[in-house]
């Protein structure tokens, strides 16, 4: 423990501090530090490169060099190249071979085994594809590299034979014949087995199909791939690598002469794994991804499992964004709370929810309103103009993401500030009045029944553009009653002294705020003085 050239004194479990220090087991000795300048300069001479970077860089090029030289290609994965830089003090590169006989295994059955088991990267050809090599990082010099790339080839064999007798193994029996097997595996013990799940995937997704598209090939496609979606869990590939759950299930259903949609979207339904991972590409896929992941949010809030904190074990959280990611993804434009509403009926009538119906739904909407917010903020939407658009109600998640991208583009349009200006007025004024119609008889004044008929040639064609997320055109239908509602408080006094007309005023009021609110609540934007 130096500090300059003088030591800090202190021991830790009797072990007094000092000015030496060690290196590279093997190849190092101790080395004494007069000043701490030199510390990792005297740590290079007893092979140890200190600084972590310097470290990953040596082997980035190392390996580049080697790949060049031989003509591959050589993807490094920026994960494992941080776990070897880790594992080891001074890098040398080398590559090694396997038996070409092996490359009938599925790409990703092999590179998953050389990375997870071995830490080794894969290798590929100048066409891409993979090659019967592995590039693998020694921790220490380059003398007898011979023998280490001798060692290192002889497990690698060992550890592809075990994954090739599990692909082949595998294929001896169907996905079909295993399902039984998914009663056998407990999801949960208050939501009951794999298989139980599974059931409630498929019934999800074709509710989802169907409300999507009616009924169809692809409802076909859907409810075939939801039936297999979670059958590769029992495979022995899987309980190997459970990395490769949903893919292996494409390869043993491609297998199986499964139609190619149907498997695409077994693999598809785990998408996105993570965040910013691929989404489905598939509509089948986009349908029982959403299923299952609708399923996990919504079973576990209905038994009270509500991520609190930091606390999140079951990923709560990504699933709900990732739902709401796929919907935006596929374009579609269906309630989304009127379909959880479904789901959690069916779940309720199954005595799967341990708390009242309606006490779940909130949780379920509040909860996925947080991550709504989140997707919102990540395109640049302001926290002002989400509350806006929020407030106004996001069942239709498309259209509320459009309404806040066009909300954002007129903020520095001085025009739309005095429209935000007169629709204000109206929500601020109306919070002082209780729902009701007002009676046209009552009207004193012009404005009043031209505000009542504004409204009403603009409800419809307002609702048509919000429906077909044209939502510069409904704002535009809502503009156009702007001049109308300046022109009513320029004549008419709101809180009149006749408790009659008052009262309809403010019916009037509430009722013009309730078109305007089907936007937005513009009360909620906030315009900065410059």
């Amino acid at each position: 423990a130096v500090f300059g050239t003088d030591v800090i004194p202190f021991e830790i479990t009797g072990i007094p501090t000092g000015r030496i220090t060690y290196g590279h087991r093997f190849l190092g000795d101790a080395a004494d530090i007069s000043n701490a300048d030199d510390y990792e300069e005297e740590l290079l001479g007893q092979h140890v490169i200190a600084d972590p970077e310097k470290r990953k860089n040596a082997i980035r090029t190392q390996i580049q060099d080697i790949a060049e030289e031989a003509g591959w290609q050589v993807p490094i994965e920026e994960g494992l190249l941080e776990e070897v830089t880790n594992l080891v003090e001074y890098p040398t590169a080398l590559s090694g071979s396997f038996d070409e006989s092996f490359l009938k295994v599925p790409d990703e059955v092999l590179i998953t085994s050389m990375r997870e088991h071995q830490r080794y990267f894969p290798v590929k050809n100048k066409q891409g594809q993979l090659a019967p090599h592995f590039i693998t990082v020694r921790n220490g010099d380059h003398l007898h590299l011979d023998n280490v790339r001798r060692g290192n080839e002889k497990v690698l064999r060992a550890r592809l034979a075990d994954a090739e007798f599990f692909f082949e193994e595998d294929l001896k029996h169907s996905l079909e014949s295993r399902l039984p097997k998914l009663a056998s595996i407990v999801y949960h013990e208050e939501l009951g087995s794999m298989a139980d799940k599974t059931a409630r995937i498929e019934a999800g997704a074709l509710q989802l199909a169907s409300l999507l598209h009616g009924e169809g090939t692809l409802q076909q496609t859907v409810q075939r791939a939801a039936r297999l979606s979670k059958v590769d869990l029992v495979t022995h590939m899987v309980d190997e690598f459970p990395e490769l759950e949903g893919l292996m299930g494409e390869y043993y259903a491609i297998h199986d002469g499964e139609e190619q949609e149907t498997a695409k979207a077994i693999r598809e339904h785990y998408l996105p794994k993570q965040a910013g991972d691929a989404l489905p590409d598939s509509e089948a896929g986009r349908i029982v991804s959403a299923a299952d992941k609708l399923d996990t949010v919504l079973t576990s809030i209905g038994i009270g499992r509500i991520p609190t904190g930091s606390q999140d074990p079951y990923g709560l959280r990504r699933q709900a964004a990732a739902v709401l990611q796929i919907y935006l993804d596929g374009n579609w434009s269906f309630d989304l709370f009127a379909f959880i509403q479904k789901l959690l009926g069916l779940l309720d009538e199954n005595k799967l929810l341990n708390r009242p119906h309606e006490d779940v739904f909130k949780d379920v909407k509040d909860f996925f309103e947080l991550r709504f917010r989140q997707l919102l903020k990540d395109r640049g939407i302001r926290y002002d103009v989400t509350d806006a658009v929020i407030s106004s109600g996001w069942s239709l998640p498309a259209q509320a993401v459009a309404k806040g991208d066009f909300l954002m583009s007129q903020l520095s349009v001085e025009e739309f500030k005095k429209d935000t200006e007169a629709f204000s007025r109206v929500t601020n004024i109306s919070k002082k009045s209780s729902p009701g119609r007002p009676d046209p008889a009552l009207f004193k004044e012009d404005q009043e029944s031209s505000l009542a008929e504004a409204c009403i040639q603009v409800e419809e064609p307002l609702q048509t553009a919000l429906m077909e997320r044209n939502v510069e055109q409904a704002y535009r239908h809502l503009q156009s009653i702007v001049p109308v509602i300046n022109a009513y408080f320029d004549h008419v006094m709101v809180m009149a002294d006749d408790e009659q007309l008052k009262q309809n005023r403010l019916f009037q009021m509430h009722q013009t705020a309730s078109l305007i609110r089907q936007f937005a609540d513009f009360q909620q934007i906030v315009f900065h003085s410059e």
